[in-house]
């Protein structure tokens, strides 16, 4: 049932990713997946990471099934061989590739292109004249020379270690050089070291179930190709982590989330549900979520996150076998009683017959609460968002590892101060700068990664404190929720707005806030906040009661 699922939803989009290719053989640029440079000529360079459209389609031309238009097809592997041919003009003498800027040297760009390519290889081999299969292997070998030699310097990133680790792996297969799996299994021994005793691995500040569920699928794969059994020790108290993100809406992540990401990567799940039963568990539960459209589709999607979750479903639907298990295993909000508190993560889960709660108190008291009976999300509270005087906006959502809290259930007490919300959009000035600065100081990879750093610093990680606090008190009943709110300030800030109980995003990260049917849904409404009250007595109480 799962395989139908991920080859129906790969089909849907089949068309919209062959438009995404510059399929016509007059132009430079043919091959080319970046719609936005080749057709529109809106960038003036090309987002390599989007090649790893040649792979969804190398799934497709390679595999026969019922009413596939695609298997076997001249034009599909045109497309095929030409998207590779474009992977190897864009690739720098050094063997990387570029994504956000040029002579970027992206790590990641080269990993998960690399990875992509490779099984393209792999799976269209005899496709490729000997003189082709020379010339990419070329690329393969300059592009893991890089990656053995580079690692990312702005942020510790499990999923893009694992896509690293991934595509070294292979390419050591391909090009039987044993120094390439040796790199690739050094950076498997750091991921699981760095690995948190709860489970979880780490995306910047802490866990992200969405880019979690990626780096598993990496993992799954290395898994594999290696049978390294230390890593499936790893890959299971993962998935036991993990396990506290299914909702009972069929969504998945969200704002408790250091990233903030709602995108679920079925691929891992289906490579280790025969090792692992957990992982059916989760498999069936969201396959089916992604049938109803539950959780944030592809339709949902733009170009960049597009490709790559095709990618995940094109592994995903090759890998998937049927399988039964006779051990019934209650995923957390199945359970009629469920309390756990992951003290590094910061993150508190509590369920009983009527609903099921996830807060983050690294993120001030962000709250998820659902409905178990409606199987319904009823409270989604990112936070406090607020607008001074000064238009400066604070708010209570970013990951302070600073914050208290005492996790007693029935009630759970959160201390949190508020920081600056850093988010800003790019003016004419930044992208002159940033041409400049490409064509000159980024042919410097040390220079990129420093440049990197700040940007990291600047919209995800730096830390501006206000002179605002929070002290939220979550009381928890078997049949309800009351949310005690303290606000506290210094007389010196005023607000001209302030909001909670709504979604919304603190951070910058492209990949949150993509749209899914639920968000249609009716949510219980907070209380107005006494807003001249707060302003002139510097404290107000806010209380907000969830009946089930």
């Amino acid at each position: 049932m799962n395989k139908k699922i991920y080859l129906e939803k790969i089909i849907q989009q089949i068309p919209r990713l062959l438009s995404l290719e510059n399929r016509d053989s007059s132009s430079s640029t043919v091959g080319c997946f970046d719609r936005s440079y080749w057709a529109w000529k809106f960038t003036d360079f090309p987002n390599a990471t989007l090649q790893r459209g040649v792979y969804v389609l190398s799934a497709l031309y390679t595999n026969d099934f019922p009413h596939n238009i695609y298997y076997q097809n001249d034009q599909i592997k045109k497309c095929i061989k030409t998207g590779c041919d474009y992977w190897v003009k864009i690739q720098h003498a050094n063997g990387s590739f570029d994504q956000a800027f040029p002579n970027e040297h992206s790590v990641g760009a080269t990993a998960f292109t690399l990875l992509c390519l490779i099984k393209t290889y792999l799976i269209c081999q005899a496709e490729f004249t000997p003189s082709e299969q020379k010339k990419m292997q070329r690329s393969f070998k300059k592009a893991a020379t890089f990656l053995a030699k580079n690692q990312e310097q702005h942020g510790f990133i499990s999923n893009h270690l694992a896509g690293v680790a991934l595509a070294l792996q292979l390419s050591s297969k391909v090009l039987a050089d044993n120094n390439l799996h040796d790199r690739a299994q050094e950076i498997i021994n750091l991921i699981i070291k760095s690995q948190s005793p709860e489970g979880w691995f780490k995306e910047y500040e802490g866990p992200d179930p969405g880019y979690e569920t990626l780096g598993l699928s990496y993992l799954a794969q290395y898994y594999q190709a290696s049978g390294n059994e230390r890593l499936l020790s790893a890959l299971e108290k993962a998935l036991i982590f993990l396990s506290y993100s299914v909702a009972p809406d069929g969504s998945w992540g969200g704002h408790y989330g250091s990233r903030n990401t709602e995108i679920y990567y079925p691929a891992g799940m289906e490579i280790l549900k025969n090792k692992i039963p957990l992982a059916q568990k989760i498999s069936t539960w969201m396959s089916n979520a992604i049938a109803n459209n539950q959780t944030v589709s592809m339709e949902a999607m733009d170009d960049h996150n597009l490709i790559p979750l095709l990618e995940n479903y094109s592994d995903a639907f090759l890998t998937s076998t049927s399988t039964y298990d006779k051990t019934e295993i209650n995923l957390p909000f199945e359970q009629a009683n469920t309390q756990a508190f992951f003290k590094h993560a910061g993150l508190g889960i509590h369920g009983t017959s009527s609903y099921y709660l996830i807060c983050n108190a690294t993120k001030g008291g962000t709250l998820a609460i659902f409905d178990k009976k409606k199987q319904q999300l009823v409270w989604n509270d990112c936070g406090y968002l607020g607008t001074t005087t000064s238009n400066r906006q604070l708010t209570t959502q970013i990951s302070n590892r600073q914050n208290f809290c005492d996790p007693a259930v029935p009630a759970i007490t959160i201390k949190t101060q508020f920081l600056t919300v850093l988010n800003t959009t790019r003016m004419p000035i930044q992208s002159l700068i940033l041409g400049l600065m490409s064509l000159t100081f980024f042919r410097s990879i040390s220079f990129g990664n420093w440049f990197k750093k700040i940007l990291v610093k600047k919209l995800i990680v730096q830390k501006r404190p206000a002179a605002v606090w929070l002290t939220r008190q979550i009381t928890l009943n078997d049949y309800g929720v009351v949310i005690n709110d303290q606000l506290t300030k210094k007389s010196r800030i005023k607000f001209t707005a302030l909001t909670y109980g709504q979604k919304f995003s603190a951070i910058h990260m492209g990949s949150a806030n993509y749209f899914s049917k639920n968000d249609l849904l009716p949510l219980a409404k907070p209380t107005p906040i006494n807003l001249d009250e707060f302003n002139s007595f510097n404290q107000v109480t806010v209380k907000t009661q969830l009946n089930f």
